[in-house]
C-alpha cells in the first residue's frame, strides 16, 4: 500500500494523487491527461495486433515516454505482425486499492537509429522474463481513453410494477395445453408479458404459449426487440 493519496499497483510504482468522483458514481470517465497520468506508472500492458482479420493479444512490459508508449521485444510474431499492420491497441490497468483501465489506440514502429534506441534505454524499461529482447517499439497514440473505478458491494435494484417478471428472467414457460408439475402458476405479470408475445406464423388461439412434449405444437413465441432471449 502506498501513502495516502496514491494508488498502489501491485507493490511496484504508484501514481500521484487520486481522482475525485464528483457525483459519487463508482465509474469515472478519465480525461486524456488523467489517462496518461496513470500510464506513467504502468509497467505491464496488453498489446493487441490484427492481421488478416485475426486479432492477437500479447502481454508486454511498457514505459510511458511523454504521450507515447515504448516496449521491447524479440524477433517473432509481434514484429512480424507490426510489419503487416502498424495499427495497435495497448491496454493497461491496476486494481488495488482502487481500479483503473486505460486504452491507447494508435500506430507502432520499431526504433531504428542509435539515438532513438539510446533514449529508449534511458527509460529503464526491463523485461520481467530473463530473455533477450533487443528491439524497441514505440506506440504513438491517436486516441487515449480510460476509466477509474471505486470498488464496493453491488447495490440492490429497485423493482417497480411488474417486479415478478423482472425477478424471473428468463421467464418460466407460461401455462401450456396440459398442466406440468414443474410449471408455476401464471401471475398477473406473466399475463401482461404474454400479451406482448406473438406466435408466428401459427394462429394458435393461445398465442405466445410454448407447448412442450413430443408431438406438441412446436412454434416458439417471437420475442419483441428489447426483451431478453
Amino acid at each position: 500500500m502506498g501513502a495516502p493519496g496514491t494508488l498502489s499497483t501491485g507493490g511496484r510504482k504508484e501514481h500521484p494523487g487520486m481522482f475525485n468522483h464528483p457525483t459519487d458514481d463508482p465509474i469515472l470517465v478519465l480525461t486524456e491527461e488523467q489517462s496518461w497520468q496513470l500510464l506513467s506508472s504502468a509497467e505491464l500492458g496488453r498489446l493487441v495486433l490484427v492481421v488478416g482479420g485475426r486479432p492477437d493479444i500479447f502481454p508486454v512490459n511498457i514505459a510511458a515516454d511523454g504521450h507515447s508508449l515504448v516496449f521491447r521485444t524479440a524477433p517473432g510474431t509481434k514484429l512480424a505482425e507490426l510489419s503487416v499492420n502498424e495499427q495497435v491497441l495497448v491496454e493497461a490497468d491496476a486494481f488495488s486499492p482502487e481500479g483503473w483501465s486505460v486504452v491507447v489506440r494508435g500506430t507502432a514502429e520499431r526504433l531504428e537509429t542509435s539515438q532513438e534506441i539510446a533514449h529508449a534505454e534511458s527509460l529503464g524499461l526491463h523485461s520481467w522474463v530473463p530473455t533477450l529482447k533487443d528491439f524497441y517499439v514505440r506506440a504513438t497514440p491517436t486516441e487515449a481513453s480510460g476509466r477509474h473505478f471505486l470498488f464496493g458491494p453491488q447495490g440492490e435494484r429497485e423493482l417497480g410494477s411488474g417486479s415478478d417478471s423482472a425477478r424471473s428472467w428468463p421467464p418460466l414457460v407460461l401455462a401450456s395445453h396440459s398442466p406440468h408439475p414443474w410449471r408455476r402458476r401464471e401471475t398477473g405479470a406473466d399475463r401482461s408479458l404474454r400479451g406482448h408475445l406473438r406466435c408466428s406464423p401459427c394462429p394458435h388461439p393461445r398465442a405466445g404459449l410454448v407447448p412442450a412434449g413430443p408431438g406438441a405444437h412446436s412454434h416458439r413465441p417471437r420475442v419483441p426487440l428489447g426483451l431478453p432471449r
